[in-house]
């Protein structure tokens, strides 16, 4: 990818909002090519609107700056009193500048929710290395109480969740998980040993009627 245009892996926030980071690129059912990463990282600012504009950090400068990416335009708003949520994600349409680079990009495979995969090997992209980190599908299925620093001290509950063990870190939601080089899910949230629970790609896909343009 150009210097210039943000690339999964690269760190987000909407701004006045915490920072998470770009899952991956992928095209809404519109034909725009959107950024997409955690809800409660993109829609994070005290009352999110289509407004919000979106950073990423540009690490080809030195030093690094924080560049426009694009504006929010369709988040996941949790319900809590016992509501099991299953999405924690978002998308930013990107610049008209930035989206030409990816304008007729084929759509890529990603993997699907299966069982097959209990047990598998996977790779999370990490915000402390900035790299991919070695781990392993723990749990399919898992329902799990998360708290979110964005929204406070109010804890949601999430289901459908993929349970990892892989390290985690600061900023590293949004962090695309793969196995058998295949983008499996969006790691969300974590503990401070090596719990990681993710959203499935497959889910979010099917719900917003997305294509996958790059991940990596």
């Amino acid at each position: 990818m150009p210097a210039g245009i943000p690339a999964p892996g690269a760190l987000c926030r909407p701004v006045g909002g915490d920072v998470g980071l770009i899952t991956c690129i992928v095209r809404n059912a519109n034909g725009d090519p959107c950024l997409l990463s955690c809800s409660h990282v993109l829609a994070s600012t005290s009352s999110p609107s289509t407004a919000d504009v979106v950073e990423w950090l540009d690490t080809t400068r030195n030093p690094p700056v924080w560049q426009r990416a694009g504006t929010l335009w369709k988040w996941v708003q949790f319900v809590d009193n016992g509501v099991c949520n299953s999405l924690d994600v978002a998308l930013a349409i990107l610049d008209s500048g930035i989206a030409a680079s990816f304008q007729g990009a084929a759509s890529l495979e990603i993997a699907p929710y299966d069982n097959k995969f209990l047990g598998a090997a996977i790779q999370k992209f990490s915000a402390r290395c900035g790299g991919w980190e070695s781990g392993s599908v723990r749990n399919l299925f898992t329902t799990q109480d998360l708290k979110f620093g964005s929204l406070g001290q109010t804890q949601f509950t999430l289901g459908g969740l993929i349970e990892c063990r892989v390290g985690n870190g600061a900023g590293d939601s949004g962090g695309m998980i793969v196995v058998d080089n295949l983008p499996l899910a969006i790691h969300i949230a974590g503990d401070a040993v090596d719990r990681s629970w993710s959203i499935p790609l497959q889910r979010a896909f099917d719900e917003w009627s997305l294509d996958l343009l790059q991940f990596e």
